[in-house]
C-alpha cells in the first residue's frame, strides 16, 4: 500500500505544483512586463509567492497534515528547504541564461528541476507529521508512511 499512497501523494503534489507554477509564472511575467523587474529579481519574488501557496496546499491536501501539528518546526524547516531550492533554481536560471537559453526556456528548466527536488524534500519533511483523521481514499493506507 505504500506504493499506492506515494502515487496518490505524487499526483496531489503535481496538482499543487501546477497551481504553484501558474502563480510563479503569472507573477514572473507581470513583474517582467509591467514593472520592468530584472529576470533574477522577478524570479525571486515569483518563487516566494509559490512557496507560500505550496506550504498551505501541500500540508492540507497533498500530505493531509493537521493544522496544529505543523505550526512551528515544520514551517521553519519547510522555509529553509525552500530557500535552498530557491538558491538552486536561481543558479540554474542564471547558468541557462548565461549559456544563451531563451528566458522562458531557462525559467522552465529551473521549474522542472525544482519540482522534482521539492517533491522528494517535502515528502520527507511532512512524513513525520500526523495525517488528518479522515478515512483513507480507496487504495490508500494512511498508516503506511
Amino acid at each position: 500500500m505504500l506504493k499506492t499512497k506515494t502515487t496518490l501523494e505524487l499526483f496531489r503534489f503535481t496538482v499543487v505544483g501546477i497551481l504553484n507554477t501558474c502563480i510563479d509564472l503569472l507573477i514572473f511575467i507581470l513583474l517582467l512586463n509591467w514593472f520592468s523587474f530584472p529576470p533574477i529579481w522577478a524570479h525571486l519574488c515569483a518563487y516566494m509567492a509559490g512557496v507560500g501557496n505550496s506550504y498551505i496546499w501541500n500540508k492540507r491536501f497533498t500530505f493531509r497534515i493537521k493544522e496544529e501539528a505543523i505550526i512551528s518546526n515544520s514551517f521553519i524547516y519547510f522555509s529553509l528547504f525552500q530557500l535552498i531550492l530557491l538558491t538552486l533554481s536561481t543558479f540554474i536560471l542564471s547558468i541557462l541564461l548565461l549559456l544563451g537559453a531563451p528566458l522562458y526556456v531557462a525559467k522552465g528548466g529551473a521549474i522542472c528541476i525544482g519540482l522534482l527536488l521539492n517533491f522528494i524534500g517535502s515528502k520527507q519533511l511532512f512524513r513525520s507529521v500526523t495525517p488528518y483523521n479522515t478515512p483513507p481514499l480507496k487504495g490508500e493506507d494512511n498508516d503506511a508512511c
